[in-house]
């Protein structure tokens, strides 16, 4: 049941980032000739499609920037974390209630500290009892072959063994992401 789930999700999200139109994907800033990524802008817009678009009969519902401080399991092993994305039950801890924990990164953020700390995010957050069941790594913004090839080495070299985890590159507006299984 969690695989087919886990599909029918990364799927969803795959298809869905097609929606996110230009001024989401690429802010226009004042002052600046160039609209900017903006990874806040990206996710909010992206969640509020995502919820549109949720399946009626899934089992599962996706929540965003949940802050786990001062939850009793998730900070005293993982931190003071905020997962950008997550789909499970609320309120349960329960061995099926864990499906996906997502974060996203545009492109100038995973050039820095940001994507390792959000690897650590994942790395502890599908390997804590009843955790999640799978990850996924979001990259927005234009990146070439060469670029992807580096920001999934940075990431396979940061994961734990055994862990499940998805990477997607959402690379230009109007296109659906690349999905890659680790």
């Amino acid at each position: 049941m969690k695989d087919q789930a886990l599909h029918e999700i990364i799927q969803l999200i795959s298809e869905t980032v097609i929606e996110v139109s230009e001024d989401y994907f690429l802010l226009p800033v004042a002052g600046l000739e160039e609209p900017q990524l903006r990874e806040r802008n990206y996710c909010y817009e992206l969640f509020r499609l995502l919820r549109n678009n949720w399946p009626s009969e899934m089992n599962y519902q996706i929540y965003a920037e949940v802050d786990k401080i001062n939850h009793p399991i998730i900070e005293e092993q993982c931190g003071k974390i905020k997962p950008d994305f997550i789909v499970h039950n609320a309120g349960m801890m329960g061995a099926d209630d864990n499906l996906l924990i997502v974060e996203v990164k545009t492109t100038n953020g995973v050039k820095g500290n940001g994507l390792l700390k959000d690897i650590r995010t994942l790395n502890c957050m599908t390997t804590i009892p009843n955790g999640y069941y799978a990850s996924l790594i979001l990259v927005a913004g234009p990146t070439s072959e060469e670029e992807q090839k580096q920001i999934m080495y940075r990431i396979t070299n940061n994961l734990n063994n055994g862990q499940s985890l998805y990477v997607m590159f959402h690379y230009s507006v109007g296109n659906q992401a690349l999905i890659y299984e680790l």
